[in-house]
């Protein structure tokens, strides 16, 4: 037996029938705690890109057109690359409103920086709010429902395999929760995007400010300068920055001032130890929390 038929037969026995596409990392790894090897899960999106600006590249459109579910996040999150790509795909069971198609923000409830009124003066802002909600261990809880239900209609045969992993993940995600609310942690940071803006809600950790001055925007000399004083004010003493955007202009600002810089992942298999969206909650758990004695 040649080694190509028994990669092919190795495929086979190791995933169901069903192929999931997800627009990103972390869609994809709720997904796969859920359904396990039962079906294949692929994001489109790799773990260090930033989903607002993938290019529409033709092995998408052949993913999508042999997709059976679609996962996206909307709230304009992918609305650059990810219809060219559908409408290539020309795949009736993913398109948006089809059996095969589950857009997560549209179920979710009260989003965070809904713009009251929209202008390019305020840089590349969301209508529909912040886009990030899967950074929040307590918002994913309240979706699994939503997620799970879609799966089973989808797959019926995994509606025992979903079950038990949803039951398992839900026990993950709230001791993840709990401890949320329990530990000691940095009151003021500074980000450089608002990527985090669900799971910084979740902890009550207030965004002193942005090295962006607005969505999209690339900082200028005057904006670090009032950067600065904000750290002098609010005595900050942790600067984020996701790790699709340079630190470049973060590891300068550290050379004037007692702060620790992170380029941090914001994705499932963002950074290599942090393999599952658990992972990356622990992970940016750790790099929030205030050190023992200080």
């Amino acid at each position: 037996m040649n080694k190509f038929l028994i990669a092919l037969l190795v495929s086979i026995a190791t995933f169901g029938d069903g192929r999931i596409i997800t627009t990103t990392n972390n869609a994809a790894s709720i997904v796969k705690l859920l359904v396990g090897d039962k079906a294949s899960v692929e994001s489109l999106t790799l773990g260090p890109q930033d989903p607002h600006y993938l290019s529409s590249k033709p092995s998408f459109t052949v993913k999508l057109s042999r997709a059976d579910l679609l996962i996206s996040i909307g709230m304009e999150l992918e609305e650059g690359w990810l219809p060219l790509v559908t409408k290539g795909a020309r795949n009736p069971k993913i398109l948006h409103g089809a059996k095969g198609s589950l857009v997560l923000g549209e179920y979710l409830k009260n989003p965070l920086e809904v713009p009251v009124n929209l202008s390019r003066a305020q840089g590349d802002v969301h209508a529909a709010g912040n886009p990030h909600f899967l950074l929040s261990p307590q918002r994913v809880l309240e979706l699994l429902p939503v997620i799970s239900t879609k799966l089973v209609e989808t797959f019926p045969d995994l509606k025992e395999v979903v079950r038990v992993n949803r039951a398992k993940l839900e026990t993950e995600l709230q001791n993840i929760v709990r401890e949320m609310k329990s530990v000691k942690f940095h009151k003021n940071i500074i980000m450089y995007h608002k990527t985090l803006s669900y799971f910084l809600n979740d902890m009550g950790i207030e965004v002193a400010g942005y090295l962006e001055p607005k969505p999209g925007i690339p900082p200028s000399a005057a904006h670090m300068l009032n950067i600065m004083k904000t750290i002098d004010e609010k005595n900050v003493k942790l600067v984020l920055v996701e790790n699709y955007f340079s630190d470049s202009i973060a590891r300068k600002l550290q050379e004037k001032k007692d702060v620790r810089i992170y380029h941090i992942p914001v994705a499932a298999e963002g950074v290599e130890k942090v393999t599952t969206i658990v992972d990356l909650y622990r992970y940016l758990l750790n790099i929030v929390r205030v050190e023992e004695g200080k």
